[in-house]
C-alpha cells in the first residue's frame, strides 16, 4: 500500500508542477464532470437505446481528445467510416449530416466545410470500421497503435458486435458478460482508457 500511495503521490504532485497528467480530459464539459479523467487502465461503458446518440457521443469525445493532441482510435463495428465522417463533418460545420450526404449545401456551406474540414486533417484520430473484430483482434490493434502511435484512447463501437474469442461458450448474456470483462482486462494490460458502447 504504501508504495502505491507514494506513486499516486508522486503524480499528483507532477501534474500539480505543470507535467502531462497521466489521464485525459476529453473537454466535453458534462461528460469530464461525470466521469473525471479517462485514466489508463479503465472501462467507460456508455450505455442507451438505439438511436439515443451514444455514437455521436463517443465520436465527439474522440475528436475532442484528438484535438488536443492525444492519438485516438475508434473501431467501428456498426457503422462505416464514411457515415462517421459525416457525423463529425456535420458537428464541427453546424451543418445537417442529410444535407451533406444529399449535396444540399450552398457554396459558402461547402467553404465553410472545407475550412471545418482542414482543422481536423492532421488530428492523430484513426477509424477502423472492419467488422467482425474480436477481442483479440481488436487488443492486438490497440496495442499496435500504442506502439506506433502512442495510442492513448480507444473507443469501440459496440459491444454487441465483439466477437468473443471463445464463441458459443454458455447463453448470449454469459457471452456479453465476458466480452465485458475481456475489455477491461484489456484496458488494464495495455494502460489504455477505454470506451466501450453498448
Amino acid at each position: 500500500l504504501g508504495a502505491i500511495v507514494a506513486r499516486v503521490i508522486t503524480r499528483s504532485n507532477e501534474a500539480a508542477n505543470g507535467a502531462t497528467p497521466v489521464g485525459i480530459r476529453s473537454g466535453l464539459a458534462c461528460f469530464d464532470s461525470l466521469v473525471g479523467q479517462l485514466m489508463p487502465g479503465h472501462l467507460v461503458i456508455i450505455a442507451g437505446e438505439t438511436g439515443s446518440g451514444k455514437t455521436a457521443l463517443a465520436t465527439q469525445l474522440g475528436y475532442m481528445v484528438a484535438g488536443q493532441g492525444f492519438p485516438v482510435e475508434l473501431k467501428s463495428l456498426e457503422m462505416g467510416n464514411d457515415e462517421i465522417g459525416t457525423r463529425v463533418l456535420a458537428t464541427l460545420s453546424e451543418i445537417a449530416g442529410e444535407s451533406i450526404t444529399e449535396g444540399r449545401v450552398s457554396p459558402s456551406q461547402l467553404d465553410h466545410m472545407m475550412v471545418m474540414g482542414s482543422r481536423v486533417i492532421d488530428w492523430p484520430m484513426q477509424f477502423d470500421d472492419r467488422p467482425g473484430q474480436s477481442v483479440g483482434m481488436i487488443e492486438a490493434s490497440f496495442a499496435r497503435s500504442k506502439v506506433q502511435r502512442g495510442l492513448r484512447l480507444g473507443i469501440i463501437d459496440h459491444l454487441q458486435y465483439v466477437k468473443p474469442d471463445k464463441p458459443g461458450m454458455g447463453k448470449e448474456h454469459e457471452q456479453i458478460k465476458q466480452v465485458v470483462d475481456d475489455h477491461k482486462a484489456m484496458a488494464k494490460r495495455l494502460g489504455l482508457p477505454i470506451i466501450l458502447l453498448s
